[in-house]
């Protein structure tokens, strides 16, 4: 009997309405019926297939950020392994005496990023200007704690700015 093996991935985004229930006891809900789905046999149909292996992780997104933070958040993930080769390369720049415009360039990109960042979270509550003026103040709380101190995510807005292969051909070229 030839047995091929399949491997898919499920993504599965949850998003409860406004409720009193902590996040933590949702994940640990969610966590649950999952497993018990698994156990039932609900991902191989009942049938002749059977799981030989699984891996789940259930976890809290976005931290209360707004959407678009969070999609920056995870090009900065995806784009991982290239900005440490960046970052590596700055350093190495940097150790050899200041770059003029380098950090005028990067600053550049940065309130870029703020600019699409604000934007796109005042677009997703275009109804309530409340909720407008907090997304965006929640934005740019969350860019100068956590983005104009950090090099790969001041480097990742250039990226985000400029798309992922203009943007790192553009900081090579500073970088030489």
């Amino acid at each position: 009997m030839n047995t091929q093996q399949v491997k898919l991935r499920l993504t599965l985004d949850v998003d409860y309405a406004s409720t009193d229930v902590p996040a933590e006891e949702l994940q640990s809900h969610l966590r649950s019926a999952t497993e018990r789905a698994i156990g039932g046999g609900l991902l191989s149909g009942r049938g002749d297939v059977v799981v030989d292996e699984h891996w789940m992780d259930v976890i809290v997104v976005g931290d209360g950020l707004p959407e678009s933070v969070q999609m920056f958040k995870d090009s900065l993930e995806q784009n991982r392994s290239l900005l440490d080769g960046l970052v590596a390369a700055y350093g190495e720049v940097l150790t050899r005496g200041p770059a003029p415009g380098l950090e005028a360039f990067i600053r550049e990109h940065v309130d870029g990023l703020e600019i699409d960042l604000c934007a796109r979270a005042a677009n997703a509550c275009t109804d309530d200007e409340d909720a407008q003026e907090a997304a965006i103040c929640a934005v740019e709380t969350w860019l100068t704690e956590n983005v104009r101190a950090d090099t790969a995510s001041r480097l990742g807005a250039v990226l985000w700015v400029k798309g992922v292969y203009a943007g790192a051909v553009e900081i090579l070229r500073w970088l030489q």
